[in-house]
């Protein structure tokens, strides 16, 4: 089924993104359908994105066409023009999942982002484009993954934050200043082990401790050729942080940076080394990194409020910033619900998924992973 939605032509995709040319008298035009396997278009969505200042790592058109060649997922994907320049886009994914019901979604699996757009008029074009999108595809719902929150008909469910810590100063000044002594004081033992701290362009260690780590939680998670996707849709964007530990990998975890900032969006370390802190060595590896690179922010990814995870990224001084999940409910009477809104069957399988033997979580979690977005 086309991703057009009724009111814009299903030819639109094969329209050329400057085709919209500037009236005397300025009217919104359309959204434009954007083919992000068209290299010209792709590449001006993706400057547009870079040089917004409300811009996301996630909106980057590199994510559609992996998340295409990963899962067989199709984007709706729209840009609004002013002359020859872009001054919106949206984009969202759709997902069928048997666990939360057909989704039109942004920037699943990580992170936040999906609408840029300064103008209001803009940003409701875009957002009705995308409504008629979800019509025609009979979603149940649209879920809009942003920094603020949409206004009604649409619903806030705040169960995730993100945190990003500023790195303003020099790493003397943050460690004595913005860390809580409690890491200082877990920092100061890792440098009592025999742990190194790297960076690596091969992606074998990290999606072997990050698959690990993440089976220990309970959860599936991505094959290995997510991993090598990553380096093929943002070669200049993407590395991975390890910690070594007598020739052994202890924590690694996945880094993309965009604009000034640096995102870890899946990152771990073995449980049975924790006794070493090779957690901490490895973050504050990266914060090191990130202020001898000139990075100025760092992004520790999202976490369920009130959980462990939270509490441990508190610790780094990272801000807590609450991210907005706008959903509106389109067809049928299937109840929305998050992720962290788990069935008594489901907090069941979680503990037998910790379980299994690895070798089998690596080989069905991708298969499972897609509809957990």
């Amino acid at each position: 089924m086309s991703l057009a939605p009724s009111g814009i032509s299903p030819n639109a995709a094969s329209l050329p993104l400057l085709a919209y040319q500037p009236t005397t008298e300025f009217v919104l035009p359309s959204p434009r359908i954007i083919d992000f396997g068209r290299p010209e278009q792709a590449s001006r969505w993706d400057e547009f994105v870079r040089a917004h200042p409300r811009g996301y790592a996630t909106d980057l058109s590199g994510w559609r066409l992996l998340y295409r060649e990963l899962f067989g997922l199709r984007a709706a994907s729209f840009a609004v023009m002013d002359g020859g320049a872009i001054v919106g886009v949206a984009s969202a994914y759709f997902i069928a999942s048997p666990f939360f019901g057909r989704l039109l979604v942004t920037s699943p699996y990580f992170g936040y982002g999906g609408l840029v757009a300064d103008d209001p008029a803009v940003r409701a074009a875009l957002i009705r484009a995308m409504q008629q999108t979800g019509i025609a595809r009979r979603a149940h719902f649209i879920e809009w993954r942003l920094s603020a929150p949409l206004a009604p008909p649409y619903r806030q469910h705040n169960h995730f934050r993100e945190f990003r810590l500023a790195l303003d100063a020099d790493a003397d000044t943050i460690f004595k200043n913005t860390l809580r002594s409690n890491v200082r004081q877990n920092i100061r033992k890792a440098r009592r082990h025999p742990l190194e701290f790297r960076l690596s362009r091969d992606p074998n260690h990290a999606w072997k401790l990050v698959s690990r780590t993440i089976r220990d939680l309970g959860t599936p998670y991505h094959s290995r050729h997510f991993f090598e996707l990553l380096l093929k849709y943002f070669p200049d964007d993407v590395s991975f942080s390890e910690v070594h530990h007598q020739g052994r990998v202890v924590a690694a975890g996945v880094l993309l940076q965009f604009q000034n900032t640096l995102l870890t969006p899946y990152i771990g370390s073995l449980a049975n080394m924790r006794h070493t802190n090779a957690n901490y060595k490895q973050y504050w590896g990266i914060i090191q990194h990130c202020i001898h690179r000139g990075i100025t922010r760092f992004e520790l990814g999202r976490s369920p409020k009130g959980s462990t995870h939270e509490h441990f990224k508190l610790k780094w001084g990272a801000e807590p910033i609450d991210v907005a999940y706008s959903v509106k409910t389109i067809s049928g009477r299937r109840r929305y619900r998050t992720v962290t809104e788990a069935s008594a069957l489901e907090r069941r399988a979680t503990r037998v998924w910790a379980k299994l033997p690895l070798s089998l979580t690596r080989t069905l979690g991708h298969y499972l992973y897609r509809y957990l977005p």
